[in-house]
Protein backbone atom coordinates (compact mmCIF):
# COMPACT_ATOMS: atom_id res chain seq x y z
CA UNK A 1 0.00 0.00 0.00
CA UNK A 2 2.76 2.49 0.88
CA UNK A 3 4.74 1.86 -2.41
CA UNK A 4 2.10 2.79 -4.13
CA UNK A 5 0.86 5.70 -2.41
CA UNK A 6 4.62 6.57 -3.15
CA UNK A 7 4.26 5.48 -7.03
CA UNK A 8 1.22 7.53 -7.36
CA UNK A 9 2.89 10.82 -5.95
CA UNK A 10 5.68 10.45 -7.92
CA UNK A 11 3.40 10.12 -10.79
CA UNK A 12 1.59 12.96 -10.52
CA UNK A 13 4.60 15.17 -9.47
CA UNK A 14 5.98 14.28 -13.38
CA UNK A 15 2.92 15.19 -14.72
CA UNK A 16 2.90 18.42 -12.89
CA UNK A 17 6.03 19.34 -14.73
CA UNK A 18 5.16 18.13 -18.14
CA UNK A 19 2.41 20.20 -17.51
CA UNK A 20 4.50 23.40 -16.72
CA UNK A 21 7.16 22.19 -19.41
CA UNK A 22 4.35 22.10 -22.25
CA UNK A 23 3.26 25.44 -21.17
CA UNK A 24 6.39 27.39 -22.55
CA UNK A 25 6.00 28.71 -26.44
CA UNK A 26 8.55 27.46 -28.73
CA UNK A 27 8.01 30.06 -31.18
CA UNK A 28 11.01 32.33 -29.62
CA UNK A 29 12.96 29.91 -29.01
CA UNK A 30 12.16 28.67 -32.73
CA UNK A 31 12.99 32.08 -34.16
CA UNK A 32 16.12 32.09 -31.89
CA UNK A 33 17.37 29.41 -33.09
CA UNK A 34 16.85 30.03 -37.08
CA UNK A 35 18.74 33.44 -36.33
CA UNK A 36 21.58 31.66 -35.29
CA UNK A 37 21.07 29.11 -38.14
CA UNK A 38 21.22 31.64 -41.00
CA UNK A 39 24.06 33.45 -39.35
CA UNK A 40 26.32 30.26 -39.20
CA UNK A 41 25.45 29.33 -42.80
CA UNK A 42 26.38 32.72 -44.04
CA UNK A 43 29.22 32.65 -42.41
CA UNK A 44 30.15 28.78 -42.12
CA UNK A 45 29.34 28.31 -46.25
CA UNK A 46 28.87 31.31 -48.26
CA UNK A 47 31.71 34.02 -47.06
CA UNK A 48 34.06 31.65 -47.67
CA UNK A 49 32.99 30.57 -50.73
CA UNK A 50 31.73 33.94 -51.99
CA UNK A 51 34.68 35.54 -53.71
CA UNK A 52 35.65 32.10 -55.62
CA UNK A 53 31.94 32.38 -56.69
CA UNK A 54 31.98 35.66 -58.00
CA UNK A 55 35.09 35.15 -59.67
CA UNK A 56 33.46 32.54 -61.86
CA UNK A 57 31.24 35.30 -63.27
CA UNK A 58 34.01 37.99 -63.70
CA UNK A 59 33.30 39.84 -60.60
CA UNK A 60 36.02 42.85 -59.67
CA UNK A 61 37.53 42.94 -56.34
CA UNK A 62 35.34 45.76 -55.51
CA UNK A 63 31.91 44.04 -56.49
CA UNK A 64 33.34 41.22 -54.24
CA UNK A 65 33.48 43.52 -51.37
CA UNK A 66 30.00 44.96 -52.02
CA UNK A 67 28.75 41.29 -51.35
CA UNK A 68 30.61 41.02 -48.50
CA UNK A 69 29.32 44.80 -47.15
CA UNK A 70 25.95 44.18 -48.37
CA UNK A 71 25.61 41.04 -46.34
CA UNK A 72 27.21 42.54 -43.17
CA UNK A 73 24.60 45.47 -43.76
CA UNK A 74 21.51 42.96 -44.26
CA UNK A 75 22.70 41.44 -40.95
CA UNK A 76 22.19 44.74 -39.00
CA UNK A 77 19.18 45.54 -40.52
CA UNK A 78 17.95 41.91 -39.93
CA UNK A 79 18.99 41.73 -36.68
CA UNK A 80 16.53 44.10 -33.97
CA UNK A 81 13.37 43.42 -36.58
CA UNK A 82 14.34 39.21 -35.28
CA UNK A 83 15.19 40.19 -32.12
CA UNK A 84 12.23 42.29 -31.53
CA UNK A 85 10.20 38.95 -32.94
CA UNK A 86 11.93 36.61 -31.11
CA UNK A 87 11.27 38.89 -27.15
CA UNK A 88 7.36 38.45 -27.99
Amino acid sequence: MLIERIDLNLYSAKSAINNQQSEIPLTPLAIIFLTIFVNLVGFGIIIPLLPFYAQTFGASPIAIGLLFASFSLSQLAASPILGGLSDR
